[in-house]
Formats: C-alpha cells, sequence, structure tokens
C-alpha cells in the first residue's frame, strides 16, 4: 500500500493506493473553526485555481430555479423563487450564487445572513458572509444562537 501525504492549500491532502491498485483521496483537516482569510487570499491571487474557480461559479450562478412539490410538478409564484430568484437590493440572482460558489470552493463554508420579520417567516433578503470575517473564537459558546435552524427528528 502506498501512501503519499502532501498540502494542498494549506491542508493536508493524504492519497493512498491498495493492493489492487485503487485510488483514495481525502482532505485530512487539521482545525475544524480556523480563519480562512488565507485561502479566500490564495484563490484571488493565484491566477490557475482563479479560473478554475471563476469557471465553476459562473456556471453554478446561470441556473435554473424551479419549485417542486412532492410530486414533481413545478409551483408557479413561489415566494421561495421569488427570494432566490432576488437575494437582495444589492445582487442579482447570478452575483448572488456567483459569490456563494467562490467561498464554498475557495474555503469549504458558506454563511447565509437572512433577513426575516418573523423566525417563522419567509426571509425578506439574503445576503452570503464573507468566511474570513466571521471569528468562531469569539462566539464559540454562541453558536446556537448563530444557527437558527436544526434538523428535528420525525420518529
Amino acid at each position: 500500500m502506498a501512501n503519499i501525504i502532501s498540502n494542498l492549500l494549506g491542508r493536508l491532502f493524504n492519497v493512498e493506493r491498495d493492493i489492487n491498485g485503487n485510488w483514495n483521496y481525502q482532505f485530512v483537516e487539521t482545525s475544524s473553526f480556523e480563519n480562512s482569510e488565507k485561502y479566500l487570499d490564495i484563490s484571488l491571487s493565484n491566477p490557475v485555481l482563479s479560473t478554475i474557480i471563476a469557471l465553476r461559479s459562473k456556471m453554478y450562478s446561470q441556473m435554473e430555479i424551479k419549485h417542486l412539490n412532492s410530486k414533481g410538478d413545478v409551483i408557479e409564484n413561489s415566494p421561495y423563487t421569488k427570494l432566490l430568484n432576488n437575494p437582495n437590493y444589492f445582487q442579482s440572482k447570478e452575483d448572488f450564487f456567483f459569490q456563494q460558489m467562490w467561498f464554498l470552493s475557495a474555503t469549504g463554508n458558506d454563511y447565509v445572513y437572512q433577513i426575516k420579520p418573523f423566525t417563522t417567516s419567509i426571509p425578506n433578503s439574503l445576503f452570503n458572509l464573507v468566511p474570513s470575517e466571521i471569528d468562531f473564537k469569539e462566539t464559540q459558546n454562541k453558536t446556537l444562537k448563530l444557527i437558527t435552524t436544526k434538523r428535528l427528528s420525525t420518529s
């Protein structure tokens, strides 16, 4: 079995080959809440990486959004579709999703801030937050207040 550990964008990258010739790849994360400013800087300063992320973000931003019911039929005039097609006053749908995919590709995280009149209502606006500007060390004990949705068990 061959095992190679390399460094890619400041993260450890493990490559293994078993006796059957199969390759296995994985990122080894050493710190789960790390400031990702260096990843954003690398994604903007490296021309090859910047081109790849820009192409991926452009393709993602041009998707067509449809709201489907449980049967797979399109729901016309859905407030969710309307929100995603016009997420906020400052960005078009394409700009919002381009930025979202850039953050996801460069840092592995994207945090969306929702502005809503009530906690149970549909948001009026959505904004991507810059991952490198969020300091989890300062909010470590307030994480449950930051994350407002929880998956509930149906059993």
